[in-house]
């Protein structure tokens, strides 16, 4: 996942430091990924709109989700531009805290 970010990004964050993070946006499985649409900014600049399924393993659960990614051109090649980790689904879902309600059955 690291490679596929802008060489700008990389130049500053180290691997070890990006780990953690990786971490936090690997604790559930994402299935079912469609490109639901590629908007073009510029020649070296899109937005891509992603839809997919989020399956949380602790809870047996899937969501689905919609995400916006910026991906520009740099040296020939596509890398998206790096935003902060934001859960794909209620924080809740996968919460281990015992004070945290648990989602209701559908």
């Amino acid at each position: 996942m690291y490679d596929l970010y802008e060489p700008a990004y990389r130049s500053r964050v180290p691997f070890a430091t990006f780990v953690p993070e990786s971490a936090v946006r690997s604790r559930f499985t994402v299935t079912d990924v469609r490109i639901a649409g590629i908007d073009v900014e510029r020649p070296d600049r899109a937005r891509v709109r992603l839809e997919f399924m989020g399956l949380v393993p602790r809870i047996d659960r899937s969501f689905p989700q919609r995400i916006q990614e910026t991906w520009i051109r740099v040296d020939g090649g596509w890398y998206k531009v790096y935003q902060p980790t934001t859960p794909p689904f209620p924080v809740r879902a996968y919460s281990s805290s015992p004070s945290s309600p648990r989602p209701s059955p559908p």
